[in-house]
């Protein structure tokens, strides 16, 4: 079971942490404000009130074990959000997901996130929300792109159990029922594949298929 945890209850944070808990997650949500940590405790596995600008309130709810941290702090709150994405790589969080603002600067303040060690920049919306709950859920999704309804495109990294094959004997498409569109390796991609083509370890496949296929691939070869 996934350990996440959301910091910030405006409707991004409640959002994802209700679409978290309800795919199975134990997760944890942080917020200053009592009001709201009461009203929300019945619908997360922990509802915590805390400052999580301070480094020991952090610390004590063992912060640096969950699989990833979303900072979903709003609009108005851009320092704060600075801060404690800062504070979580500090302590050693491994996965940083900071919620950005929408705003004329918001390339700047992407690029000031991401200087503090943010993984992972968004931007806000109850859709955003219920995609990034798919996204954190499959830890070896690097990227996930809805195209239409139920599909998607994403890039993942390429399971062991690829290596060395060709795209020709892993029959991507009649096993898993997805689409390999494109291979991207030492950062370039390649999107005209052969069937002769072969996986190398550190390969990222980019993939098109309806997402339920999508994360039960990453689950099966996560197991594996």
């Amino acid at each position: 079971m996934k350990k996440i945890a959301v910091i910030g209850l405006g409707q991004f944070g409640q959002t994802l942490a209700e679409t978290l808990t309800q795919q199975g997650a134990e997760v944890l949500v942080i917020d200053k404000n009592e009001k709201l940590i009461e009203d929300f405790k019945d619908k997360t596995a922990l509802a915590v009130v805390a400052d999580a600008t301070e480094e020991e309130a952090l610390s004590a709810q063992g912060i640096q074990d969950f699989d990833a941290v979303v900072v979903a702090i709003g609009d108005d709150n851009f320092l704060v959000t600075i801060l404690i994405t800062t504070l979580l790589k500090k302590i050693g969080v491994n996965k940083v997901i900071a919620r950005g603002i929408r705003s004329s600067d918001s390339q700047i303040e992407e690029k000031i996130l991401e200087l503090v060690g943010a993984d992972r920049i968004v931007l806000p919306s109850v859709e955003t929300a219920k995609r990034l709950a798919q996204e954190v859920l499959t830890t070896d999704i690097l990227n996930y792109i809805p195209i239409c309804e139920g599909y998607s495109v994403v890039k993942i990294e390429s399971p062991n159990i690829f290596f060395n094959k060709s795209i020709k004997d892993l029959q991507i498409r009649d096993k898993y029922r997805l689409n390999l569109i494109g291979i991207e390796r030492d950062d370039k991609t390649n999107y005209l594949l052969r069937s002769s083509d072969k996986i190398e370890p550190g390969d990222q496949l980019i993939i098109l298929g309806k997402e339920e296929e999508v994360e039960r691939f990453s689950k099966n070869n996560e197991e594996e």
